[in-house]
């Protein structure tokens, strides 16, 4: 009788059989949302790279971005005070006589310059550090204004101009960056020992009572103003706001010049100073 191949009793069939029976595929990882019949995506390398390697590339332009904003932001904050503004006629002729830079320009005009009679002056200029003397503009601080006195006697022509000029310099200064700002100190304090005119001493003595800080403003005010020749350097410096700075030194000699200029100064001025 032939054996029934369905019914071998053969141990190496049986464990083959066996074998093949418990070899089943491992369970496939489903991606969210799929099905088990659809064939699952492989990831591109690349892909897995870049998922991995933009956050601190995008950290990294932010805080770029956010230096470059922060070393830009008056320029910025400059062009969002003036995109509306448009200056007087009387104010830009100022700025034309007083011979500014484009730059100085700039620094002149975010403050909405004004010139203003003596009672509308004199509320917006109340500064007691500077009862001592003659009082004829005010900075009222990073492009929140700057107002002029309006001098109307023709023998004072020109000390508007070198009053706006005066006060576009307190600007100036605020924008000096920490080692320029330490820079123009030196060569403002070297030539401050310097001076000899009995005049200017007296005027640069009536702010000594103020901070250091505060003294080297006024100075960096007054010399670019008033000085017709300063040292090389501070001559230097100072053409990045004027283009004839002797032309604003000439106002001043011209107004001071003047026959009778102190009576006169105490007269055209607001009451509030004692004129010097």
């Amino acid at each position: 009788m032939m054996p029934d191949p369905l019914h071998v009793n053969d141990p190496h069939v049986t464990s083959v059989a066996s074998d093949e029976l418990t070899q089943k595929e491992p369970d496939a990882v489903l991606l969210p949302g799929t099905s088990p019949d659809v064939p699952q995506p492989k990831v591109p390398r690349g892909v897995s790279v870049a998922r991995r390697i933009w956050p601190p590339l995008l950290l990294l332009f932010l805080i770029a971005a956010g230096a470059m904003l922060w070393l830009q932001q008056d320029r910025i904050l400059d062009w969002v005070v003036l995109r509306n503004y448009k200056p007087p006629a009387a104010i830009q002729k100022l700025a034309s006589q007083a011979t500014f830079t484009p730059y100085a320009k700039r620094l002149f005009y975010v403050n909405h310059p004004a010139i203003e009679d003596r009672d509308v002056f004199n509320r917006n200029c109340l500064d007691d550090s500077e009862q001592e003397v003659t009082v004829l503009g005010c900075y009222a601080g990073n492009r929140r204004g700057i107002f002029m006195y309006n001098v109307t006697d023709a023998r004072l022509d020109g000390i508007v101009q070198v009053t706006a000029a005066h006060e576009m310099l307190h600007q100036a200064y605020g924008r000096l960056g920490g080692n320029e700002r330490a820079r123009v100190d030196d060569l403002l304090t070297k030539y401050a020992t310097t001076i000899t005119d009995k005049a200017l001493l007296k005027k640069l003595s009536a702010y000594q009572k103020l901070e250091s800080t505060e003294v080297l403003n006024e100075e960096h005010s007054i010399f670019g103003t008033e000085i017709a020749s300063l040292p090389p350097e501070l001559e230097t410096y100072y053409k990045q706001y004027f283009t004839n700075r002797s032309q604003v030194a000439a106002y001043q000699a011209a107004a001071r010049s003047v026959p009778s200029a102190k009576r006169i100064f105490c007269t055209a001025t607001p009451p509030r100073s004692r004129c010097l």
